[in-house]
């Protein structure tokens, strides 16, 4: 009986090598995916890989926030470094801070958004979005200052009306 071997998306990015920020990863466990946590990194980094621009900003993105370290984005203007005023936290709390960054800045018409843009979402700031400046609340900010998801949610809200008018001009 002949063996059916099915190449998985896991497998090629084993195979893929060190221009593969994943790589390590696998090469660590002999291309295998050793613990959860190993498994969820990878699966999330490929989940936020077009919103952070690259699979290396993702996986900086994650790896940051999962262990309250500096993070590091790299765009075209460079790299921008910050680091969260959080603890270190569990995947579900990193999944949500950084699915409420991202509707942020997408209810701001941003849909691919430059490092600048995420670290303004997750930390605080203003950023020019046409011809007007808005001011981000920072989903990091906010959760450390023990926020409840629902108003952080809603402080994006809040900005969002003045930035999708300007886009309606």
């Amino acid at each position: 009986m002949d063996t059916l071997r099915i190449d998985t998306a896991l497998e090629r990015a084993a195979a893929s090598g060190a221009d593969d920020p994943l790589a390590p990863i696998f090469a660590a466990g002999g291309g295998v995916l050793r613990t959860t946590h190993e498994a969820e990194l990878v699966r999330l980094t490929r989940q936020y890989a077009d919103f952070a621009g690259t699979t290396r900003n993702a996986l900086n993105l994650l790896s940051g926030l999962r262990s309250g370290s500096a993070i590091t984005l790299y765009g075209e203007e460079g790299e921008l470094s910050f680091t969260p005023p959080t603890t270190p936290m569990g995947w579900s709390r990193v999944q949500r801070i950084l699915n409420l960054a991202r509707a942020g800045l997408t209810s701001m018409g941003i849909r691919t958004p430059q490092p600048a843009q995420i670290a303004a979402a997750l930390m605080g700031g203003t950023l020019a979005i046409g011809s007007a400046l808005v001011r981000f609340p920072g989903v990091l900010r906010l959760h450390s200052a023990r926020i409840e998801w629902s108003r952080i949610a809603h402080a994006f809200a809040l900005a969002a009306p003045a930035a999708g008018a300007l886009q309606h001009q």
